[in-house]
């Protein structure tokens, strides 16, 4: 779970709010290297969606979905195929030839952090909880692991950007990774997009017209938990005993019942979405392009050892598609002075901070380019 905190030696408060899901800030916490703040044993499950493969229906009924399990691997043979889309006849010519795959960012997003350290899962066929440091290492899982970044046209910083893929239509993408939520949300035209430039609610999308997939080598259900501090010189007692009041209360049945309206898992993994009276309130239904029944097989990126999620974390940058970034650098007499000194030094602290598996180009202008 990350979460945003004031420091306990701060004058201005004792504040954790929980802002993501996916378990990579309580990792970092209960990590030898880190103070021991939180640990698993005291934290509760609120809410947990699961994380999938959103496309367009047409394009999952060509691919054989429902009857067939789908996962990354089927798309990853589709993008490697030289026929592409034109292999089916059920494709249609406005899709393509090559399948567009969206992905947030591991580094700005939870659904991101979700997935990474499950690509290596998937590579090494083991669950997170098994996984090594030397696995993170090993030559042949990073090599399947860096088939998967192939697929991939543009990182997307949020679910914001990522919405405008969706927005934009199958020129623009087909394949999204994100949490049963968010599909929920577009449907309802909850979500938000940036549209012509302005941060806005996205226009619902026509009904039936998007589902999930929920990849047969595994779904992530992305824990939304409340955990209370262990730090006796940051919470007092009286503290700890109102933070467990306040989780039992959100755990309640009208809680409950209200995180499930609003498109959300319940928490507590005995509860059972197929009663009656959960299928009143709950939209993990076919309604949403969603499925109560599944994932059938899942990974819990959330049970990854501390030592070994921040050795997935460091090799995101070898992993990942290198980016192609070209500067533009007016050296013309109008930038003589502090303006060129200025403009070099933004260049080098640019330089300093990419990944050095990036191509860069440098393009200077005068009265010309060169």
């Amino acid at each position: 779970m990350d979460c945003c905190l004031r420091c306990p030696r701060s004058s201005t408060g004792r504040l954790i709010a929980p802002r993501t899901a996916q378990g990579s800030w309580s990792r970092s916490t209960t990590s030898p290297r880190s103070c021991k703040l939180s640990t698993w044993t005291n934290a509760r499950c609120i809410v947990q969606p699961v994380i999938g493969i959103v496309t367009y229906t047409e394009m999952a009924r060509c691919l054989g979905w429902p009857e067939k399990e789908i996962g990354y691997q089927d798309i990853i043979d589709l993008r490697d195929d030289p026929q592409g889309w034109r292999k089916y006849d059920c494709a249609l010519s406005e899709w393509g030839e090559k399948p567009l795959f969206a992905f947030t960012d591991p580094r700005t997003s939870s659904t991101g952090r979700s997935l990474h350290p499950a690509l290596y899962s998937m590579a090494s066929g083991k669950d997170p909880e098994q996984l090594t440091e030397e696995d993170v290492t090993d030559p042949k899982v990073v090599a399947v692991v860096k088939k998967f970044p192939s697929l991939i046209d543009h990182y997307q910083i949020g679910p914001t950007v990522l919405n405008i893929k969706v927005h934009q239509g199958v020129r623009c993408g087909h394949f999204f990774v994100m949490p049963e939520d968010n599909l929920i949300h577009l449907y309802e035209g909850t979500e938000s997009a940036y549209i012509n430039g302005i941060e806005t609610a996205a226009p619902p999308i026509k009904p039936g017209s998007m589902v999930m997939i929920y990849p047969k080598e595994g779904s992530m259900p992305r824990k939304n938990c409340a955990c209370i501090v262990n730090a006796d010189d940051w919470v007092t007692p009286e503290e700890k005993i109102a933070a467990d009041e306040w989780i039992d209360f959100i755990l309640e049945e009208e809680q409950r019942r209200a995180f499930m309206a609003s498109g959300f898992r319940p928490g507590p993994d005995d509860i059972d979405l197929d009663t009656l009276e959960n299928r009143a309130v709950c939209k993990i239904s076919s309604e949403f392009g969603l499925d109560a029944n599944r994932p059938g097989k899942v990974l819990n990126p959330s049970k990854t050892r501390p030592e070994v999620a921040a050795a997935i974390d460091a090799a995101w940058e070898d992993v990942k598609r290198p980016g192609i970034v070209t500067f533009v650098l007016d050296t013309s007499g109008s930038m003589l002075g502090r303006k060129i000194d200025q403009a070099g030094e933004g260049l080098v602290r640019a330089l300093n901070s990419m990944s050095g598996t990036n191509q860069v180009g440098l393009v200077t202008f005068m009265t010309k380019s060169k």
